[in-house]
């Protein structure tokens, strides 16, 4: 396969080709193109913008709308100067690399957890959609947001429902030194009920102040809690 790159005066040349047809460049199809990539893009961030997310409602509309474009500009480009064999993958490849750095900018650290990481693959997955339109792939771009929209709104009830059975929550505890350091999570847990996800011990004054990261069923959680509020070592708690 034979691949030209154009230099700046080429394209100069081509954009101005692409201004000189653009009465060509309006079709039917380029609408309906635009404006399902709009309607999809819509579809997706309806459910991002209800839960509160950073890319929500506007901004989803504008990456699938955007990704159209450049697919269409693409293709249109390349029909413009056939014999330069001009490689159309080359603004969809961009496209690829410019939603990654947007991405990036999505996710976010905080001590040990992650947030960001659904709505990131979110505008990832509406940008390809967007693509699809462009090309004129309508189905496979209904298709891929009705898979996406279910993903987002359906699986996020069954996701809720495995939250009620197992969940990940923080205990500070509190208790004189004269009790040493033997307060241990086993001591509240079943053995086989729980994982310990990271445990602090400090000491302050006549304090021993612990915090443990519990991963456990909500039963666990529920008599663990029951089991250290009746603990009379246990001089302060928080959970």
């Amino acid at each position: 396969m034979h691949v030209s790159f154009y230099t700046t005066d080429q394209s100069g040349l081509v954009f101005y080709m692409l201004l000189r047809n653009s009465h060509m460049d309006i079709t039917a199809e380029n609408l309906e193109g635009l404006l399902l990539a709009a309607l999809l893009g819509a579809v997706i961030g309806l459910d991002r913008e209800y839960r509160g997310k950073a890319a929500g409602f506007r901004t989803l509309i504008l990456v699938s709308m955007g990704s159209a474009l450049f697919s269409m500009v693409s293709y249109r480009m390349a029909l413009l100067d056939p014999e330069k064999s001009s490689d159309v993958t080359r603004i969809a490849s961009n496209i690829v690399t410019g939603v990654g750095f947007l991405c990036a900018g999505i996710i976010f650290r905080t001590g040990k957890e992650v947030i960001g990481l659904t709505t990131s693959a979110t505008v990832w997955i509406v940008a390809a959609i967007g693509m699809a339109a462009g090309i004129g792939s309508f189905a496979l771009a209904t298709i891929a947001t009705l898979i996406t929209w279910m993903t987002l709104f359906l699986l996020h009830y069954i996701e809720n429902m495995v939250l009620d059975l197992v969940s990940t929550e923080k205990y500070l505890l509190r208790w004189h030194t004269d009790h040493g350091s033997e307060i241990q999570p086993k001591d509240f847990f079943d053995h086989w009920s729980f994982q310990i996800r990271s445990a602090k011990l400090n000491k302050s004054n006549d304090l021993v102040i612990a915090e443990w990261t519990i991963r456990a069923s909500k039963k666990a959680h529920e008599a663990a809690v029951e089991n250290m509020l009746k603990d009379r070592r246990i001089a302060g708690l928080e959970y």
